[in-house]
């Protein structure tokens, strides 16, 4: 629910737009500004919390021409401020207001209306497109004022959208995403969601770094959390220092699960469950003992009884690196959370990183391995051809990008279908090419394409560092491929199966034509070995 004066049956939306304009500063000018421009307020209420005196909230529909051009197909949100001084807190309402939408609106399109004549500097220098997510556009009074004048009122809205998002190059996004800005993986993540949803077994995801498993892990936490009686919890095990720090966060997530569906403050469950004021204050093996009771008590019935708790844990290398060397006290954990999960069959485990194989060993170290035959294992590749082109269109209709068939599919081939280098791609050829509206076309592409390789070598380094540290005998078999040794590459393999078992799963090799999947890649790893 938006935190605002919704509408009542008895009035129309004629009534709040008569609000609108006697209340907030110059409604007056901002409803015209929208009609001339052949736009729609659907939707008005004053916002009531967290919000300066006089705020409005607004949803605007633009006119199919300004939708096909800006690749919007909803209603986005307009925040007018009586303010002169934009601050941060305004930017983080807007996400707020965003996410809290009855009906589905634009999640990654907004705009601000302020009297603040610097709203534009701010919001360049906050760097709000990458700490929200969001692109919000600024319109202060002076630019509502002169656009609403004169003849060139009927394209304004055009030229202020225009104007904003050409700053924006939003093939650049290089962390993980969710929603409306995740592509792709469909059927994978209609599976997952089934499976864990139904309880039918603990899942492990596995794929080389950079090739979207933690988007993944996010976008499936969000279709989880829609479901009435399933409880996700994601934990990035990166930021842990130990595997008692993880145990803690564990605790604390159920913390919260435990009062969102009571009256009682976290403070006081937190209490209850004999959870320490810090992670470290207890010994490792008590607070993972009292995690795995509170745990089993929660599901089996405290308040989580009749729910389903899915533990979500990325990069899982922080406590397997190998089958040799688990971190102090992982073991205690997974075997912890395993027995949970058979005595209850309420909690399931999820677990996803680069390195398999502490999964598949019977043992980990001199012990035996909890998850050994727990975790059904899926390998992350690429997408398909079909859902890379539609990831770089889709985001292309936004930056006035309609790419040329012949372009899309040369930039697809070339990257392999893999998410991050198809966007670095598209970035290429959306920089180099500055007119916009553009329609990228195959020459252009193959200009991105001649120094790819060399331009993000970085890139292709981080994804060969995880081979080069656990799949070293993989690894020289890509580097036989990619030097055109397939004989002897043949041979190689042939002495241990699951060494093209793996670079196949991971989509980096086509394991019938035995050649490299991916082939900037192909490029690099050539001129790397030269």
């Amino acid at each position: 629910m938006l935190p605002v004066v919704t509408y009542g049956r008895k009035r129309q939306l004629d009534d709040y737009l008569g609000e609108f304009e006697q209340q907030f500063v110059y409604g007056a000018e901002l409803r015209k500004f929208f009609r001339t421009a052949s736009a729609t307020i659907t939707y008005a209420a004053p916002v009531r919390r967290d919000a300066p005196p006089g705020s409005w909230v607004l949803h605007v529909r633009l006119s199919p021409r300004l939708e096909e051009r800006f690749g919007i197909s909803r209603e986005f949100l307009v925040y007018c401020m009586p303010v002169t001084d934009l601050q941060t807190r305004s930017v983080t309402q807007v996400k707020k207001l965003v996410e809290s939408a009855e009906n589905p609106i634009e999640s990654d399109l907004a705009m601000i209306v302020t009297s603040d004549p610097q709203a534009k500097e701010k919001l360049t220098d906050w760097g709000v497109e990458r700490t929200t997510g969001m692109i919000i556009i600024p319109l202060d009074r002076d630019q509502l004022v002169n656009s609403t004048s004169g003849d060139t009122a009927s394209v304004a809205l055009e030229e202020v959208i225009s104007n904003w998002i050409s700053a924006y190059n939003l093939y650049d996004q290089r962390e993980p995403v969710s929603g409306e800005r995740f592509f792709g993986r469909s059927d994978l993540l209609r599976d997952l969601d089934r499976k864990l949803a139904g309880g039918a077994g603990h899942v492990g995801i596995f794929g080389l770094r950079r090739i979207g498993k933690t988007s993944v892990l996010l976008e499936l936490k969000d279709r989880l959390r829609r479901r009435p009686n399933v409880v996700p919890v994601f934990i990035d095990l990166e930021g842990s220092p130990a595997t008692s720090h993880v145990a803690y966060r564990l605790g604390q997530e159920l913390v919260k699960a435990i009062s969102s569906r009571s009256s009682t403050s976290e403070r006081s469950i937190q209490r209850t469950l004999r959870l320490p004021e810090k992670w470290d204050d207890i010994p490792p093996r008590m607070l993972i003992s009292n995690i795995g009771d509170n745990l089993r008590d929660a599901l089996s019935s405290g308040v989580l009884s009749g729910s389903r708790l899915v533990l979500i844990f990325d990069e899982a290398e922080i406590l397997l690196p190998d089958t040799t060397n688990p971190k102090e006290y992982a073991i205690d954990l997974f075997r912890v959370l395993r027995g949970v999960a058979q005595e209850t069959q309420a909690l399931t485990l999820v677990l996803a990183g680069v390195n398999a194989t502490p999964a598949e060993s019977p043992t980990l170290g001199n012990e035996d391995n909890p998850l050994f035959g727990l975790l059904s294992i899926e390998y992350l590749g690429p997408l398909t051809i079909d859902e890379c082109t539609q990831m770089v269109r889709r985001v292309g209709r936004k930056m006035q990008l309609r790419w040329e068939a012949p372009g899309l599919m040369r930039l697809a081939s070339a990257v392999g279908a893999h998410p991050l280098l198809a966007r670095l791609a598209a970035s290429d050829v959306a920089t180099t090419q500055t007119e916009r509206p553009l329609r990228p076309n195959i020459a252009q592409v193959e200009a991105a394409l001649g120094d790819f390789p060399q331009k993000h070598s970085a890139i292709f380094s981080q994804m060969v560092q995880s081979l080069q540290r656990y799949y070293p005998d993989e690894f020289e078999l890509l580097k036989l491929i990619a030097a055109g040794e397939i004989e002897f590459a043949l041979t190689f393999a042939s002495e241990n199966a699951t060494i093209l078992n793996h670079l196949s799963g991971y989509g980096v090799v086509n394991e019938r034509e035995m050649e490299i999947s991916i082939p900037v890649f192909a490029r690099w790893l050539r001129a790397h070995q030269a």
